[in-house]
């Protein structure tokens, strides 16, 4: 399977948001002054996560999408990633379930084989899910009834009210065009 989709670490940024609004799970550490950036458009390829969750664990799935339909918000369910790196963290269920989401277990991006630094050989691809939770190296998936206890899930990564940040708003990033890139004015885009 193909998918086109953004990704963007969950930490873009965070130097504006601690200047914004205050100390977080990333004060005084080397995360605090992360800045703008981390974010890339990519073609990814490789096998649909909510088939593979659906044969390996039929029962909890079915369990998950009832309740989800019943009250519009599943999370009896918790995925958890483990990467080769001992990152874990966990997403929950329902929204790898999400038909619209094309979540993968990604071989590839590009046209080519999964680079090392971006996970290989296979890594965790949830579409409008924050960066954090696309884990790389991916060694083991397991569903539990609890989210990840791990400290990237409990301590980093949440919200002010002590939830755990799923979906993380995309930023914009504007590049300047090429120093020789020819820019023709769009008049049909003038408002008066």
């Amino acid at each position: 399977m193909r998918v086109m989709s953004v990704l963007q670490c969950a930490g873009n940024r965070q130097w504006d948001d601690f200047k914004a609004t205050g100390p977080n799970g990333f004060s005084n550490t080397v995360y605090q002054d992360l800045r703008q950036g981390m974010v890339g458009n990519v073609e990814w390829t490789g096998h649909r996560l909510d088939a593979i969750l659906r044969d390996l664990f039929p029962k909890e799935c079915r369990e998950e999408e009832k309740e989800s339909a019943g009250s519009g918000r599943g999370e009896r369910w918790h995925v958890v990633f483990q990467g080769a790196d001992q990152y874990e963290t966990s997403t929950p269920l329902a929204l790898i379930l999400d038909p619209k989401r094309d979540c993968l277990l990604a071989t590839g991006m590009n046209g080519e084989t999964l680079m090392r630094d971006h996970g290989y050989p296979v890594r965790a691809l949830l579409p409008g899910i924050a960066g954090a939770r696309n884990v790389k190296w991916v060694e083991g998936i397991r569903l539990s009834r609890t989210p990840s206890d791990k400290p990237w899930n409990a301590h980093y990564y949440r919200h002010a009210d002590g939830s755990h940040i799923q979906k993380l708003p995309l930023q914009s990033l504007i590049f300047a065009p090429n120093k020789r890139a020819t820019l023709e004015r769009d008049k049909s885009a003038i408002v008066e």
